[in-house]
């Protein structure tokens, strides 16, 4: 299972002026994995991740509070997403960083995928889960 799988991430028409500031465009806004990583996408905001530190993924409803852009919500989670909708939410088992443009610390990740469903069984085959 070593093809790179890429999942666009959702940015609404609304946002996309805005998020251009940041660096987003279609082309540097995705989830992709690839071997043992993932590679997260989102304007400035470029990390990989071992497919090995994540404990969990799944999906929630987005909120105001988890808005569009690059930001942190200061309870432990950082989000790079498009619009309100859908959240994709990966949890690692250890704390992440990042620079957002401020150092963050963080075990959730938050991003609007724009196909979640194929995201998340692609996550949980590499995980070994069902």
């Amino acid at each position: 299972m070593s093809e790179e799988q890429s999942f666009a991430i959702r940015v609404a028409p609304v946002w996309r002026p805005l998020l251009l500031v940041a660096g987003v465009t279609r082309a540097r806004a995705s989830a992709t994995i690839g071997g043992d990583t993932l590679r997260v996408r989102f304007g400035f905001f470029d990390r990989t991740y071992p497919l090995a530190s994540v404990a969990s993924v799944g999906t929630r409803k987005g909120s105001l509070l988890t808005g569009a852009g690059i930001h942190a919500d200061l309870r432990g989670g950082v989000f790079v997403n498009g619009d309100f909708g859908e959240i994709t939410e990966l949890t690692f088992r250890e704390e992440q960083r990042a620079a957002i443009p401020f150092p963050v610390r963080f075990r959730r990740l938050g991003m609007t995928l724009e196909d979640a469903p194929a995201f998340v069984a692609a996550i949980r085959a590499r995980m070994g889960v069902a």
